[in-house]
């Protein structure tokens, strides 16, 4: 918290604008801004470095009764007393520091209309910086200080919340809240979404039950011509009877067509049908 305490006090000098008698023609008016520039960036490492310390002041003591002793109600009793005290202090410094800016940069020392110009304090480049915290106009000195004010707070809020991420659900056990209700809601931490990556899904694979082609031998049969038996003529005794020439039937011939069937039990069966052949008998009935 000790580094904290640090930064807290650096803060301070974030808030104020950096324009403080730049270009003023008037040597009076220029020395006037100087001084309410000094006196608002000190009121400001006050009031941050005072509030930062009642924030830890409290914090410690709940932490300590959360960790140590919890259930312990006196223990809690007592950091809820404390913590009552601190923000009493923090409210304190707060009048202080708008008592404080009042005092320098009011109308006695110097006119608002100057401090408001560009070559001076420039307080009308603040709109962009005051508005989130819901001062939206400055055109008074007191709306000036309001964000300034603000600021401050809300800045001490954002510290404390970064080294005691537990402070606002502690704060609020005791009836505190760690950011007034002026204060904008953090942003979250930007994330990084990740595409899921897409399962794949297996696909079928067709498995072959049986790659090698059968060959199926079909028969076929040629029909064979019946040979017609020619009339012998009747000769004399002297002459012979003319046998006729038996003529050749040709055989059957078997044509195999293969078909290509693809199948896991089929057995080729060579089927060929055939039929014999006729011979012709010849019977001699006479001889020389």
């Amino acid at each position: 918290m000790r580094s904290l305490s640090a930064i807290a006090i650096v803060l301070a000098f974030v808030c104020a604008p950096s324009h403080a008698g730049a270009q003023l023609n008037d040597s009076d008016a220029a020395k006037a801004v100087v001084r309410c520039q000094k006196a608002v960036t000190k009121a400001e490492r006050t009031f941050a470095t005072t509030a930062f310390g009642d924030l830890k002041k409290c914090l410690d003591g709940l932490f300590s009764c959360a960790e140590l002793k919890p259930g312990d109600d006196p223990c809690t009793l007592r950091a809820a007393t404390t913590c009552d005290k601190q923000f009493i202090r923090s409210d304190q410094a707060a009048v202080k520091l708008r008592t404080t800016i009042a005092k320098s940069c009011g109308a006695s020392a110097v006119p608002y209309a100057t401090l408001r110009q560009a070559d001076a304090l420039g307080i009308d480049g603040l709109p962009a910086t005051c508005a989130p915290v819901g001062v939206t106009t400055l055109e008074s000195l007191d709306s000036y200080i309001d964000c300034v004010e603000r600021l401050a707070v809300c800045h001490v809020g954002e510290l404390v919340a970064a080294g005691a991420p537990r402070a606002a659900d502690l704060l609020g056990s005791v009836g505190h809240a760690l950011r007034d209700d002026f204060c904008p809601t953090p942003r979250p931490s930007s994330t990084t979404s990740r595409t899921p990556t897409p399962t794949r899904t297996p696909s079928a694979t067709a498995t072959a039950t049986s790659t090698a082609p059968t060959a199926t031998v079909t028969g076929t049969a040629t029909p064979i011509p019946t040979l017609s038996p020619t009339p012998t003529p009747i000769e004399t005794a002297t002459s012979l009877t003319p046998t006729p020439t038996p003529s050749l039937t040709p055989l059957p011939t078997l044509t195999a067509t293969p078909t290509v069937t693809a199948t896991t039990t089929a057995t080729p069966t060579p089927t060929a049908t055939a039929t014999p052949g006729l011979f012709n008998i010849v019977f001699v009935t006479s001889t020389l």
